[in-house]
């Protein structure tokens, strides 16, 4: 209206005035509009935040022990943190599947009205650049943190922070990778509104002579294609799985099985892949599946899965119950999936029809029910990518036949599902919509039916070597047009196209090393941060709670929030977090004690009330978010009004054009200035994280663990141990826990420490190793003062088998020898000498079993076994056992005993007990009482002397050494 009116010389003055306010007063009330949506949007997304996170921790307090085992607490601290946020960032777009339709028709419709035919040229361009835009759509990823590292005893901090870094650089280097593919997006999507303006006015002006392409229509299609038609196009992705370039092993050693794949596979698409005995084809699935090591390239895939085994998996439960697979119930769907997998003639033989218990694997079942009851739980499931190894080969020609037709043909269940068949029966392939044909795991053709065999290439050999079975071949029929795009010749202004081809290439250029830059600083923050915690005293880990650690590791990856205008706000967020995490782990790892007392809706009122702190946190960094919005969409809306009455002043002097550029310009500037504030005010804020990252960088450390003063290689050569005058504490503001310790021990000497809880007995042996440092005397190995020496090379000469027997998330093998200093031979010796050599070797995968957090998927006895495999391999001239059989039966208990006793008999071993049996055929006793020594003896002199020792052994029914000899 404004341009007819400066086009107009005849329009009243107020008529420009009453366009210029009304131009204004739209602009606020949609600014205004849009913000109390997002702002009512982000307010649902926050209570489903809280909502997952109480509904996660309800579910910790009563999942069962089997189920806990299979996750780790990283792993449901990660759904807590980062999945749970990802909820509340979609809020703010869900509305979007309704509107974006309703958007591009309305944007066509006044598009059409004012280019008529000619915008359907800008469309096809917006259309092919699509598919580009997908690479703006990331991939769930979950992070793995660091949860607690007690490894300090064992000197193994390097080979767990080489683990670490090692994990990191991977998803680091997926993440740049991204981020370069990101980078091209942005460009392409930022050309976008450009490129669809000038095909659309190229083709407006070219087919029709009277076409006159003036300022009013210039402008308002330029507004309509940037400002509204290309917003609803921005999230749509290309296709349901894309590979690119993407290689795959079962693990990192092992060789290549799947080579160099670049592949896109559309929704909703039918695709084959076939290829000879050992082609590959199992491994491409098992790499959509994410089972596989993705040794290069990249892997993309966008929905939700549903998986066919080759071999079907059956649980141990009816049969209804293996298709539903814990879905809730549909009758209408379950009987459409019994009749497309022809189960219902198999229910009329089964004795409880479908109520059947049809036994472990499926045992009462053949091997084509069992594979089509593997078929109808992945179609009940109602997935959007279904992944079918061979699910047809256990069946007969007839049901074969059956299945595709009502299952996966054009006009089975899954019609519009993305299917990826794995077959042999090529019969089928003249009806699929593509088909890739793998050899030695890498697509040599691709292609349809048709077209494989026109090219007379492997396809084609494969139809000839395995017999070409046309029988059921339906004549496919396809419609198209050939687009011919002929070349234009653009004239106007050479330099000012320079320009613009020059900003783009730079947008391009500072994008990619914003992204390299920003990964490299990550990198570099995480390794800081892990090799500073893994190298502070333990002092620390009893003042800090291990939640707030794992929110410091999580928000290194984490901090993606929309926008941040408080660096307060965003301080107290992260704070009220923490405790969250904190308290969570808390509750795992007393689980069954909660449950024993009945108290787990105590705990779950407790998390509900952290929970609403942090909630309080977020609600007032959301309203500071919109408050802020508001004043820069107000600002925004002044400058376009500004201009609108600059256009009304100077109409004579301005032609129409040169107004249209102006308004158009200014509208740009809101949400260039909105961008440009958020973005300096993000950066500001998120220099939280790096304050609280730094927090931990500059944790005062612990000793070097190696200094100049390296001991010999062969020491301790006897094991003597003299204490002089020792004292220490846990911390400079607390009392001495070991006061003015003095006591030789000679080598090969075993010594039982006792006393009562709170004596000191713990502290002494974390003073051997320097988790407590010395507040005064010292101690010396073999005359040596181990403060003087470096901390891994005091620690890797001393062994311990801890009271609560600490294993990590990783394989058996892992556990007993980080660094891989010891053969297989050794530590199948180790196992026999630890009674465990059986156990192991009838486990599938025997040293390479899976060991899951803290050792949850073996005994406690068990667990303690391992630790002691873990000290024979040592062979260390010193062992210290802190309570080590405190918490096993007594069977567990002798057989530890025994295999000290044997292949520890010239080693030093000082063993701290509560029960007394364990120590009475030391040669010595050492009685702890308030961190002092009281006695010091063999055990039947101290029996003899009715003290402090006399008295715990009548307490606990011994009256002499020899009535404990094992």
């Amino acid at each position: 209206m404004i341009i007819n009116f400066v086009s107009d010389p005849e329009a009243y003055l107020w008529q420009g005035y009453v366009f210029a306010v009304l131009l204004f007063l739209t602009a606020l009330v949609q600014s205004l509009c849009l913000q109390q949506y997002f702002q009512l949007c982000f307010e649902v997304g926050m209570n489903l935040r809280t909502s997952l996170v109480a509904a996660i921790y309800k579910k910790a307090l009563t999942v069962s022990n089997v189920t806990r085992k299979e996750s780790t607490v990283g792993e449901t601290v990660n759904l807590m943190s980062v999945d749970a946020q990802r909820f509340m960032d979609f809020t703010v777009y869900m509305h979007q599947l309704w509107s974006s339709p309703l958007q591009i028709i309305i944007s066509l419709v006044f598009l059409w009205t004012e280019l008529g035919p000619s915008v359907l040229a800008g469309i096809g361009v917006l259309v092919l650049l699509i598919p580009l835009n997908a690479v703006l759509v990331t991939k769930s990823r979950r992070i793995q943190v660091i949860a607690k590292c007690i490894l300090k005893f064992f000197a193994w901090e390097l080979s767990f922070q080489k683990q670490v870094e090692k994990i990191r650089a991977w998803e680091l280097k997926g993440l740049l990778h991204f981020f370069h593919l990101q980078s091209f997006g942005i460009f392409i999507f930022s050309c976008a509104p450009i490129l669809v303006s000038v095909a659309t006015f190229a083709v407006y002006v070219m087919v029709d002579e009277d076409n006159i392409l003036d300022a009013q229509k210039a402008f308002t299609s330029i507004f309509l294609s940037r400002n509204i038609l290309m917003f609803p196009f921005l999230p749509l992705p290309a296709c349901a799985v894309k590979f690119h370039e993407a290689s795959f092993a079962w693990n990192q050693d092992s060789d290549v099985t799947i080579k160099d794949i670049t592949l896109e596979i559309a929704h909703g698409s039918l695709v084959a892949i076939v290829g000879s005995v050992g082609s590959g084809k199992s491994s491409l699935i098992s790499a959509m599946l994410g089972e596989m090591e993705n040794i290069k390239g990249h892997i993309n895939i966008q929905g939700s899965m549903a998986y066919v085994p080759q071999q079907a998996w059956i649980q141990n439960a009816t049969l209804k119950d293996n298709i539903i697979f814990g879905s809730s119930l549909d009758e209408t769907r379950y009987q459409q999936v019994l009749e497309a997998c022809a189960l219902h003639p198999d229910l009329k033989l089964l004795p409880g029809g479908d109520l059947t218990e049809i036994g472990e694997k499926g045992i009462n079942l053949s091997g084509g029910q069992k594979q089509r009851v593997s078929l109808a739980r992945a179609v009940y499931s109602n997935a959007d990518i279904y992944l079918l190894d061979d699910p047809l080969s256990a069946v007969d020609a007839h049901v074969g036949r059956h299945i595709f037709d009502k299952v996966l043909g054009p006009e089975g269940l899954l019609q519009n599902k993305t299917r990826i068949l794995v077959t042999h029966n090529l019969s089928f392939l003249a009806q699929v919509d593509d088909i890739v044909v793998l050899e030695a795991g890498t697509v040599t053709e691709r292609g349809s039916y048709s077209t494989l065999l026109a090219n007379s290439g492997s396809f084609a050999q494969l139809l000839n070597t395995y017999g070409n079975q046309q029988d059921n071949i339906h004549e496919e029929e396809a419609m198209g047009k050939v687009i011919t795009i002929a070349k234009d010749t653009a004239s106007g202004n050479t330099h000012f196209n320079m320009l613009v081809f020059l900003l783009g290439l730079f947008l391009l250029i500072a994008t990619g090393l914003a992204s390299f830059g920003t990964i490299r600083a990550s990198r570099v923050m995480h390794e800081q941060l892990l090799s500073n915690i893994l190298r502070v005293p333990m002092s620390f880990f009893d003042s800090t709670p291990t939640g707030r650690i794992v929110n410091r590791f999580a928000k290194v990856k984490t901090l993606q929030f929309y926008v941040a205008t408080s660096r307060q706000l965003r301080r107290l967020d992260s704070v009220t977090r923490s405790p969250i995490y904190s308290h969570f782990g808390e509750t795992v790892s007393g689980l069954s004690v909660i449950r024993a007392f009945g108290h787990q809706e105590r705990f779950l009122q407790h998390n509900e009330k952290i929970v609403d702190v942090n909630q309080k946190s977020v609600y007032s960094w959301l309203v500071s978010n919109r408050w802020l919005a508001v004043r820069l969409e107000l600002v925004g809306n002044l400058t376009v009004f500004f201009a609108a009455l600059l256009a009304v002043f100077v109409k004579n002097s301005l032609n129409s054009g040169i107004v249209g550029l102006s308004i158009s310009s200014a509208m740009n500037i809101t949400q260039t200035l909105n961008w440009l504030v958020r973005m300096t005010s993000e950066l500001e804020t998120n220099i939280v994280a790096i304050e609280r990252l730094n927090e931990y960088t500059e944790i005062k450390n612990e000793a070097p663990w190696v200094t100049t003063q390296r001991p010999p290689s062969q020491w301790p050569n006897n094991g003597e141990i003299t204490f002089i005058d020792y004292k220490v504490r846990y911390r400079p503001e607390l009392e001495l826990v070991l006061d003015g310790i003095n006591c030789d021990i000679k080598g090969t000497e075993k010594i039982g420490v006792v006393g009562r809880t709170g004596a000191g007995k713990s502290s002494l042996t974390n003073c051997l190793f320097r988790i407590l440092e010395a507040a005064g005397g010292k101690i010396l190995i073999d005359g040596l003062d181990i403060a003087t020496l470096g901390l891994h090379d005091l620690r890797e000469k001393l062994t311990i088998i801890p009271q609560d027997p600490i294993l990590f998330s990783g394989t058996l093998r892992m556990n007993l020898d980080p660094f891989d200093q010891y053969s297989d031979e050794d530590i199948w010796h180790t196992l026999e000498l630890a009674h465990l050599k059986s156990y192991v070797q009838a486990l599938p995968e025997g040293l390479s079993s899976p060991v899951s957090e803290g050792g949850e998927n073996l005994s406690v006895g068990q667990r303690q076994l391992v630790c002691l495999a873990r000290a024979l391999l040592r062979k260390s001239k010193i062992l210290i056992l802190d309570e080590a059989t405190a918490a096993v039966d007594m069977e567990t208990d002798h057989l530890i005993q025994e295999t000290i006793r044997s292949e520890f008999a010239n080693c030093t071993v000082i063993t701290i007990a509560h029960r007394l049996h364990t120590i009475m055929d030391s040669h010595r006793v050492l009685v702890l009482q308030e961190g002092k020594i009281v006695e010091f003896d063999n055990p039947e002199e101290l029996l003899q002397q009715q003290g402090i020792f006399a008295g715990m052994a009548r307490e606990a029914g011994i009256t002499r050494s020899q009535d404990t000899a094992l």
